[in-house]
């Protein structure tokens, strides 16, 4: 065993074995085992620090996908919102909920789009100053421009005398 010792630790230093010496086994073999302590403890402080290293590249991975999976959840959330908004954009019903709330808003209108009731609601809501118009080409001038304290309160309309002129009209009774 002891031969085995001094050409690991020969090998480990790059020396080829020293020949056994007659009356210097003590010498060579108390050498011999503080080399081979000394590459052990090499071998552990490694293992050691390789141990470590995957330890924290493991955590490392996790935060890091529990942050992306976040992350994820976070743009889901955002794409459904906006899928909201594109759809509340574009109908009529949209304006009058805000002005309900009390919110001040800005109309911005899509021209693009043909028979544009859109447009006409807006620049009429607008002349009565319940909020403000714009397009796409005078927004930014729309927004230096306004003033909040002058848009005036929208209140809806009761719409019971609408319906029994339409039911009186229609020949079914009034309540």
């Amino acid at each position: 065993m002891l031969h085995h010792l001094r050409s690991a630790a020969s090998s480990a230093s790059g020396r080829s074995p020293a020949p056994p010496e007659d009356g210097g086994d003590d010498v060579d073999e108390e050498s011999v085992r503080a080399i081979a302590v000394s590459d052990q403890r090499t071998i552990y402080l490694v293992n050691m620090f390789i141990a470590n290293t995957v330890e924290f590249l493991n955590s490392f991975a996790a935060v890091c996908d529990d942050k992306l999976a976040l992350l994820h959840r976070k743009i889901v959330k955002l794409d459904s919102s906006l899928a909201l908004l594109e759809s509340k954009l574009h109908s009529s019903g949209s304006i009058f909920e805000t002005l309900q709330l009390g919110k001040p808003l800005i109309v911005i209108v899509n021209e693009d789009l043909m028979d544009n009731h859109q447009s006409e609601l807006a620049d009429e809501l607008a002349e009565r100053k319940h909020l403000f118009c714009a397009r796409p080409q005078t927004l930014r001038e729309t927004v230096k421009a306004m003033d909040l304290n002058t848009l005036v309160p929208y209140m809806p309309g009761d719409a019971k005398q609408v319906v029994t002129q339409i039911n009186k009209f229609l020949g079914f009774p009034v309540d």
